[in-house]
Formats: structure tokens, C-alpha cells, sequence
């Protein structure tokens, strides 16, 4: 009976220090992992991880940017060209044409022609049949015909029917060199029936080579 005693007293004494040993270990941290994986290591992970960035955005071409012109503009240089004047003598018996150099660019070139006639002839024995105050307004090509707009003023002129158009023809022949027989002459722009009464002008005036009249040589 006593040994049972004993027995039972020592197994008590074991469990007790069993349960006392059981409560000297630490006790779990809520910050570790329970999958088997410290939190040093897990650390480690989550910085190695690739950072996700933001996404890139590309800059759109400006729709407000001037596209730079390819194609170079071509300026018109001002060169000599030598041209033919027509004039008549003082006596208005017949036209001669000189030679005479005008400054002009090649689109200028018909309008700097009779600006240089209005000017009238420098030759002695020549005449202007113009009025005063008389401008060239356009040269304009339409069909292959010359359209010639003189100011108003011409119609100031004071002339009978053959020196009507002798001045005409003046016109006319200008324009010839440059390749046309016909002209169709206008004043302010538009056709006049009739610029001075004798000569009709609602259709182009048609004329023979300017090389046909003799060059002035007095």
C-alpha cells in the first residue's frame, strides 16, 4: 500500500513539472507567419517584389504645330529684258518700233513693257498718242488672248479715226512679241464697245508681227 502511495505521488510530482516547463515556453508572436516562414525571410520577399510603375504616357504630337514647308518658295529675281516700243512719227503718218531695256521680274515683265510706253519716246520725231494721267491697271491671259486694262483717262484721248487705231495697234503690238496677234483692250477692267467712237473694241485687235514696222533710227 505504501509503494502505491509513493507510485502515485511521484507521477503527480511529474506532471507538475511537465505543466511547469510547458509554460516557460514563449508564447507564439501574432506578427509571424503560420505557414513556416519568419518574418525576416517574408521581409526579404515582399522587397524583392517588382514595383509596379506607373504607366508611361506618350506626349501626342501637337496638332497646332506648324508643319514646315517642303517645297521652297522660288523668289522672282528682277532682270534686264530687252523689249519693242511702238510709237508713231509726229506727223502720225506711220509707227516705228525702238528698242528699249526694261527691270522687271518674268511676272512683271508685260506690265513694266507699257509702263515704259506710257512713259512715251525719249527719240526725237516720235510721238506718244496717250492723254495724260494713264496707267496700265492689268495684263491678264485668258484663252491665249491678252486682256489689257488701261484707267478711265484713256478714254481722254482726242483722236480722230486713223490715229484711233494707230494706238490701238500700239497696244496690240506690244503684246505681239511676246507671242500674241490678238489683244482685247478694256478700260476699268471691262470691254468698251467703243473706246473713242471710231474703232470698235468689244473684240480683240489682231495685228501683223511688230518685226513688219521699221525700227526708228533717226
Amino acid at each position: 500500500m505504501k509503494r502505491i502511495l509513493q507510485l502515485l505521488l511521484i507521477t503527480m510530482l511529474s506532471l507538475f513539472f511537465v505543466a511547469a516547463c510547458g509554460q516557460d515556453e514563449d508564447p507564439i508572436d501574432s506578427n509571424e507567419t503560420t505557414n513556416g516562414i519568419d518574418t525576416e525571410q517574408n521581409g526579404d520577399i515582399i522587397e524583392n517584389e517588382p514595383v509596379e510603375e506607373d504607366e508611361l504616357i506618350e506626349e501626342e504630337p501637337n496638332e497646332n504645330t506648324t508643319e514646315t514647308d517642303e517645297q521652297e518658295v522660288v523668289e522672282e529675281t528682277v532682270s534686264s529684258h530687252s523689249v519693242w516700243l511702238v510709237f508713231s512719227d509726229q506727223d502720225v503718218m506711220d509707227m516705228y518700233r525702238i528698242p528699249v531695256t526694261v527691270e522687271a521680274t518674268q511676272s512683271e515683265l508685260y506690265i513694266k513693257t507699257f509702263e515704259a510706253w506710257i512713259e512715251g519716246p525719249k527719240e526725237e520725231g516720235l510721238v506718244s498718242l496717250l492723254p495724260d494721267n494713264v496707267s496700265v491697271q492689268s495684263v491678264t491671259i485668258e484663252n491665249n488672248i491678252p486682256h489689257v486694262s488701261f484707267s478711265k483717262e484713256l478714254l481722254n484721248a482726242n483722236l480722230g479715226s486713223g490715229t484711233e487705231a494707230m494706238l490701238l495697234d500700239q497696244i496690240a503690238l506690244i503684246m505681239e512679241q511676246f507671242g500674241y496677234n490678238q489683244t482685247q483692250i478694256l478700260v476699268d477692267g471691262e470691254i468698251s464697245p467703243s473706246l473713242f467712237g471710231h474703232v470698235s473694241t468689244d473684240t480683240p485687235i489682231q495685228v501683223d508681227s511688230i518685226e513688219t514696222y521699221q525700227q526708228w533710227d533717226e
